[in-house]
């Protein structure tokens, strides 16, 4: 309850500071429950998506991902993961301007930080979605602009280490 709290003061202050040409940059941040990433992962998809229709014209800038590990009585006495998502919506000119944002990614573990990016690594490249999605994007919308963002979080309990590379892709309006 409290994240969309955040989210409600932040995309306020983005619309409502954001009137005419002179809009400030704005913050729009949203950190997942403990152990509910997936789904704080879709809500930042529509609240991106959705400020760069509101704030039109604007860009998707500074598009981040941080894995924080958690123990205590966040986690029921455990570990668990907590996921940040962040992003600044910025002003831009008409012919930059994004519509539509999506994003893909992998997270895995393992016994040193090196072996859990190369996991990561491996399932992007196996499993081809994050290039289907930029794909499908520079098809249906003309273009695409796509950046990572990648965290790492351990060691946990069981000595592993979490590695997390996430792509987040933007589009123009479709013309």
């Amino acid at each position: 309850m409290r994240q969309w709290i955040w989210i409600i003061i932040l995309f306020f202050f983005s619309t409502t500071l954001g009137a005419g040409n002179k809009r400030p940059y704005s913050l729009i941040e949203i950190a997942s429950e403990p152990d509910k990433g997936h789904l704080s992962a879709n809500d930042f998809e529509r609240v991106i998506e959705r400020a760069l229709t509101v704030n039109a014209p604007a860009r998707a800038e500074n598009c981040r991902i941080t894995l924080k590990l958690l123990a205590g009585k966040h986690c029921g006495g455990s570990q668990c993961f907590q996921f940040i998502w962040s992003c600044d919506i910025v002003p831009s000119e008409n012919r930059k301007a994004e519509r539509h944002f999506t994003r893909r990614g992998a997270m895995f573990s393992g016994r040193t930080p090196a072996e859990a990016r190369l996991k990561v690594e491996r399932e992007i490249k196996s499993s081809g979605k994050v290039k289907r999605v930029v794909g499908a994007f520079a098809r249906t919308y003309g273009a695409e602009r796509d950046y990572k963002s990648e965290s790492l979080a351990g060691p946990d309990r069981n000595g592993r280490y979490w590695y997390i590379r996430e792509v987040f892709i933007t589009a123009p309006k479709k013309k």
